[in-house]
């Protein structure tokens, strides 16, 4: 008996509701184990409908994977660093649920009707965490079942939302549509203010910045809508420059609430123990990397920052460190395969996303994160997207 509801469709679904499980993430960094039920859904989609299907790509990944693992036990194993635990072969065995997660919703392609939908829902998510950080909970996010999410996955997942926003504020010419993208780009800026993340700050006001000059750019043959979008962008410079001439000096005299988000961003700056500390650890990690150039230390092995849930908090240290040159590989196959065809194709006002989601990375030990896999495989439907819906 055929299905009533296709593969794609499931996978479809899949895609339209994993941002709403960061309100019951089960840990601190909504990583892949808080979508658990949904992978689970996936695999039976996938058994239902018979579609696991090899793919080259997919492959050389999980070859260069397995091969530096196997390596890096042997060599633990023959050493006798006592290394490897339990943890280990668990920590393994999450990388390929992991890989699987990716390999098997980019094994599909999705309609633009579908992705709007998908960039739709990551809206409306983005824009119920934000307003929670803005008027019940400054800084930190804390889902249904009292679970605490890092600021930075909450500021680095709202930068990615708000990139989103601003491009439906863009292509959309629906007043209703782009009233709803600018309100809730707004709001999803705010939310991301007050998380308290200065990484996401700079790192969504970048990729705004590169999202309206591509714009711009391909506007610039429309005389009348690149005089229009130049001008709000002009305009919005001008007016955050003034804003902060005539707040500046008022701050002396702000509640304490409001003078430590002040002193955050434009006193403390960056030069303060928090980012000064990560680039000791980034240090520290490429020097033990370079003990174990090929294959690394094995998954979960060693953590350089003393954080539970971070090993250098840096993404591609964390891969370098964890499987070495042969795993980093595979993960550049994978970020290749995402964003290859948008490059490719010069769909340029998704430049900003890109640039949104790897800068986030650079301060985040996001290996093992939805933030970072959701996106690739998000990054994947932009260049990938079907014209017809089937």
């Amino acid at each position: 008996m055929k299905s009533k509801i296709s593969g794609q469709m499931l996978k479809y679904l899949i895609l339209l509701i994993i941002p709403f499980f960061i309100f019951v993430a089960i840990e601190g960094t909504f990583s892949i184990q808080s979508i658990l039920p949904v992978i689970l859904l996936l695999l039976f989609a996938d058994l239902t409908h018979r579609k696991i299907k090899k793919q080259e790509r997919m492959l050389i990944v999980v070859g260069l994977f397995l091969l530096s693992t196997c390596v890096s036990l042997v060599y633990n194993a023959l050493v006798g660093t006592g290394l490897t635990t339990s943890r280990t072969y668990i920590r393994i065995i999450y990388y390929l649920v992991i890989l699987y997660f990716y390999f098997s919703l980019t094994g599909v392609k999705y309609t633009n009707i579908q992705l709007e939908k998908i960039f739709t829902a990551n809206i409306i998510c983005g824009a119920l965490v934000a307003m929670y950080l803005i008027v019940v909970n400054h800084i930190w996010f804390v889902g249904l079942l009292g679970t605490r999410v890092d600021k930075n996955f909450v500021g680095a997942i709202l930068a990615v939302q708000g990139e989103i926003a601003l491009i439906k504020f863009l292509k959309t010419d629906k007043p209703l549509g782009k009233l709803f993208a600018i309100v809730s780009y707004i709001i999803i800026l705010l939310g991301i203010f007050y998380s308290a993340s200065r990484a996401s700050v700079l790192v969504v006001i970048l990729g705004t910045s590169i999202t309206i000059f591509f714009r711009l750019i391909e506007k610039r043959n429309t005389k009348r809508g690149f005089i229009k979008l130049l001008f709000i962008f002009l305009a919005t410079i001008v007016s955050c420059i003034v804003a902060f001439s005539i707040v500046a000096p008022r701050m002396s005299n702000a509640s304490a609430s409001i003078r430590w988000y002040w002193n955050r961003y434009f006193v403390n700056g960056f030069g303060d123990a928090s980012v000064t500390g990560r680039v000791v650890w980034w240090k520290e990690a490429l020097v033990l990397w370079l003990n174990r150039l090929l294959c690394g230390y094995g998954i979960g092995n060693v953590n350089v920052s003393g954080n539970s849930s971070a090993v250098a908090h840096n993404t591609y240290i964390d891969f370098l460190l964890d499987q070495g040159i042969l795993g980093f590989a595979g993960f550049l196959v994978i970020l290749h395969r995402s964003i290859s065809k948008i490059i490719r194709k010069r769909n340029s006002i998704y430049y900003g996303i890109i640039v949104t989601v790897l800068l986030s990375a650079l301060i985040l030990s996001a290996t093992r994160s939805t933030f970072l896999w959701y996106n690739m495989v998000i990054l994947w439907c932009i260049g990938n997207a079907a014209n017809e819906l089937k």
